[in-house]
């Protein structure tokens, strides 16, 4: 939250508040492990992450298979959605976007509205490249004066990290 209050302290005005459609059940397996495996060789944890990620799921006493995507609310849940968007958080900043992001939640503050129609275009463009998309109803690019939610705080010109309130609380 500093980190945005500094951005919002510096100009910037706008912001892209994107949401991942079903990030969480459209992660691809293979592509998640090569991505561990360019830092891990052990064959045993790539393995392990391989069982977990297709352990499945029950409801109402049936087993169903998961052939892609990860077990949302599962303890590693949030290390493979950092692992996944690991790219797109350099291909952004590369692009010189000022991207906040915590594991599949993430906004881009811009000076104008111009650069946040820009940092959008970039940005569905690269997540597609991963195999993801963006929610078309919960994608928007909105001004601080407006507000936004982000990581249950409501964030709106005039707050800072001292006043900012939780909104779960």
């Amino acid at each position: 939250m500093r980190k945005i209050y500094y951005e919002m302290m510096d100009g910037c005005e706008w912001v892209v508040d994107a949401d991942l459609r079903d990030f969480f059940g459209t992660v691809h397996h293979e592509r998640l492990i090569d991505m561990i495996a360019e830092k891990i060789s052990d064959g045993r944890v790539l393995k392990l992450v391989r069982l977990m990620l297709e352990a499945g799921y029950m409801d109402k006493g049936k087993k169903y298979p998961t052939p892609q995507g990860t077990p949302q609310g599962g303890v590693a849940s949030p290390l493979f959605s950092n692992i996944y968007l690991n790219p797109f958080d350099h291909a952004m900043e590369r692009k010189g976007y000022r991207l906040t992001r915590f594991a599949d939640d993430w906004i881009v503050l811009c000076k104008t509205r111009v650069e946040a129609e820009r940092a959008l275009r970039d940005a569905k463009m690269i997540l597609e490249s991963l195999g993801l998309i963006l929610h078309p109803e919960k994608t928007r690019i909105t001004k601080i004066d407006w507000g936004f939610e982000f990581l249950g705080y409501k964030v709106k010109r005039g707050n800072s990290p001292a006043n900012t309130r939780n909104l779960n609380r």
